[in-house]
């Protein structure tokens, strides 16, 4: 494949965004003594207003890598069959991330900053949500869904049927009356 120059911009930009966002992240929302500083480096609302506009803004780093991700891997190469490229994906995904989740739900115990019931029930949830202290793996479960979702973008055949079946369900959905939940 061709490289193409425009992407690593678009890497490098967002590259750039997540340092802003991790260097904005410092700036509150911790009580003093935690990891990220105190509340009062904020000198006054002017800095809070600026911190929150520079933090807002680079909060489409992960986006934006999921969108050149999304960019390569559409079409999938000729000759590629949709289980071809769930092999090659859950390979490349799957077992760094339940190695890091499993080490996320179980040393927090160790180290005494988790309960017990609390591991279990971060381990319990792995497949459907990340550990309660692993928030920063957010993207990975998106992710998973953009991997899920490229074969049925690649065949216009299936694209279509699922355009259909969306818009079909959206209109049902309106139709339908609204369920609670006791």
């Amino acid at each position: 494949m061709k490289r193409i120059v425009f992407l690593d911009y678009v890497r490098v930009f967002a590259c750039f965004l997540v340092m802003l966002v991790h260097a904005a992240e410092n700036f509150y929302g911790a009580a003093s003594g935690e990891l990220a500083g105190p509340q009062s480096f904020l000198a006054d609302e002017t800095d809070r207003l600026w911190v929150s506009v520079y933090d807002g803004f680079s909060r489409m780093a992960v986006p934006l890598f999921m969108i050149v991700s999304a960019f390569l891997l559409v079409p999938m190469k000729k000759g590629q069959s949709s289980w071809q490229f769930y092999q090659s994906r859950i390979r490349r995904i799957i077992p760094p991330l339940l190695f890091f989740m499993l080490i996320y739900s179980i040393l927090p115990l160790a180290w005494g900053q988790t309960d017990s019931a609390t591991m279990v029930s971060d381990l319990s949830r792995i497949a459907l949500n990340f550990p309660t202290l692993a928030g920063h793996f957010w993207f990975m479960y998106p992710l998973i869904g953009i991997y899920l979702f490229i074969p049925v973008i690649s065949n216009r055949i299936l694209f279509r049927y699922f355009v259909y079946l969306y818009f079909l369900c959206l209109l049902l959905s309106q139709k339908l009356p609204n369920f609670t939940y006791s």
